[in-house]
């Protein structure tokens, strides 16, 4: 049952069936913008599952939820709500994610700077070394603070880079 609803579209397929009594598997897929298929398949495993019944008029099944389909869409409702609430967290005063992520590559840096000193190295080690220092270079570098702090850190951290790779050489 989790790898229905902890993906995007057995969520929504849940969520859609909630808001109306019943509804046709292409009323249902044009609601969550998936295809007809795959939507086919996620209702047939939740039917397996007692979630929804379906009943055939014609050529058109008509899908409904059941009281346990209810319940997991109100479950699913109150899940969203609260983490809507609770929202992300709040960065510390006066940082910005750019500064968030400078500092961890800062830190991540400093871990390599720290492995690396005064060791001797094998090919294999600085050609690793060298290719995760370019990676975080290229991360570094795109990268755009817009105040002082940041493009401060941001020196920071190419400074520590550059100084890896003069220890790597």
């Amino acid at each position: 049952m989790e790898d229905i609803f902890f993906h995007k579209k057995g969520k929504q397929i849940l969520l859609t069936l909630n808001k109306k009594t019943t509804q046709n598997i292409t009323e249902i897929t044009s609601a969550t913008g998936g295809t007809y298929a795959h939507t086919f398949n996620l209702l047939r495993e939740m039917e397996g599952q007692g979630i929804v019944k379906s009943a055939k008029e014609g050529r058109t099944k008509h899908i409904k939820l059941t009281p346990k389909g209810k319940r997991l869409a109100t479950l699913a409702i109150e899940f969203e709500n609260t983490l809507k609430k609770k929202g992300k967290k709040a960065a510390p005063t006066g940082t910005t994610p750019t500064h968030g992520k400078l500092e961890k590559y800062i830190g991540s840096l400093v871990d390599i700077s720290l492995a690396v000193k005064g060791k001797k190295l094998s090919k294999k080690d600085v050609g690793k070394n060298s290719r995760v220092l370019g990676r975080y270079r290229s991360l570094v570098n795109k990268l755009r603070p817009r105040d002082k702090a940041g493009k401060k850190l941001k020196s920071d951290a190419l400074h520590i880079v550059e100084k890896i790779d003069s220890m790597l050489k």
